[in-house]
């Protein structure tokens, strides 16, 4: 989609094929099989035909954002720290983006454009069909840094297909007719799988919208979902919050949100808070609280590793503050202000098994302990 919501590039599955089949022979002309490429995009087409054409040429595609134009120089330094970390040997950037680009750098960095250029020769180069080991890797994951530095985790194709089996699993127990939306950066485990990988996996509609269409004007979202009929779209809690405090502003929008069965909201704390607040902004157009799906992932498990298996509306559960600031899960006194409300995050999709445990002596922890989440 494009910044207001209209489509602006579509593929049917055999039209993106043929779409990244010079850039398999050109990529392949560029980098050796199992060699890492570093895809450094905002998103869009090149994110989306890149992404396939590396994974199609045998590369280890590493997904990262688009350089930083108003930071010159220093809007390539994580993005070289990237490629140095990954090993990478190619780097592909927007058209226009490299004159910053500092030197020596640790790859081969080329312009989408250029790649493009190069792919139109392909009928003179040769594209060399791959078979894929389950073992080898897929692609590099670079956490978002939230509570560390960005680091990279290596995802194999057997990882990255039993996560998707287990998460259309999930899906399909919550959804009748799945139509996946994201404009969540691709770059990012949540927007690369929910936005590129699962509604290929699945064989389902998938609709990408520019993250900045939602920074911009966050009901931008709703519409985009309303429009196309969307029945399972995410976001993080701040998001959910964007949307409820626009239309406190905006009483007179209307937007139809009876389709949207799985409303994810993951990647940073669930507040029940936000979803109440959500709730009351939005009853008057269909939204239904039953959709809400809170969930718990993070790159090293590809993407999900919790998410409710049935409709309802979310379990909240009231404790003592202090008692959990302690380590301990317990029920508040009668008329006690010590309370916080926690949301389930569900229970965990299939072939994850999760422990909490002792980070110390590595034992399981009885019920009420809090410890280590260990998957």
């Amino acid at each position: 989609l494009d910044e207001t919501g209209a489509i602006a590039r579509s593929w049917t599955y055999a039209g993106l094929l043929e779409s990244i089949t010079p850039l398999v022979a050109a990529l392949q002309s560029l980098a050796a099989p199992g060699e890492r490429v570093v895809l450094a995009f905002e998103g869009g087409p090149d994110s989306v035909e890149c992404f396939w054409a590396s994974l199609v040429a045998g590369l280890v595609p590493v997904p990262a954002p688009a350089p930083e134009r108003r930071l010159g120089a220093r809007g390539w330094e994580r993005l070289q720290a990237i490629a140095q970390d990954a090993q990478a040997v190619l780097g592909v950037f927007p058209q226009g983006e490299g004159d910053a680009l500092p030197a020596p750098a640790s790859a081969r960095w080329i312009s989408s454009t250029a790649l493009r250029a190069l792919a139109q020769s392909a009928s003179r180069l040769e594209t060399v069909p791959l078979q894929a080991e389950p073992q080898a890797p897929a692609y590099l994951q670079y956490t978002s840094g939230s509570t560390t530095a960005p680091r990279g985790v290596v995802l194999t194709h057997l990882q990255v297909l039993a996560h998707s089996r287990a998460l259309g699993a999930r899906l399909a127990q919550r959804v009748s007719e799945v139509r996946i939306l994201s404009w969540l950066p691709w770059f990012h485990d949540y927007g690369l799988v929910q936005g590129l990988i699962q509604p290929l996996y699945m064989g389902v509609p998938g609709f990408l919208m520019p993250r900045s269409a939602f920074l911009r004007r966050p009901l931008r979202w709703l519409e985009a979902l309303a429009q196309y009929r969307i029945t399972v779209s995410g976001a993080p809690d701040f998001a959910y919050a964007a949307c409820a405090a626009e239309r406190l502003r905006r009483p007179q929008w209307r937007a139809d949100l009876t389709p949207w069965q799985l409303a994810v909201c993951g990647a940073e704390p669930v507040r029940a808070r936000t979803m109440g607040d959500f709730n009351a902004a939005f009853a008057d157009c269909g939204f239904d609280p039953a959709a809400w799906a809170p969930a718990y992932g993070l790159a090293e498990a590809v993407l999900t590793v919790s998410l409710p298996p049935r409709r309802g509306a979310p379990r909240l559960e009231t404790v003592s503050r202090s008692a959990l600031e302690q380590g301990w899960v317990r029920k508040p006194g009668v008329g006690s202000l010590d309370v916080q409300a926690l949301v389930s995050c569900g229970s965990p999709i299939d072939s994850v098994q999760l422990r909490v445990v002792d980070p110390h002596s590595g034992s399981p922890l009885p019920e009420g302990q809090i410890g280590e989440l260990w998957l």
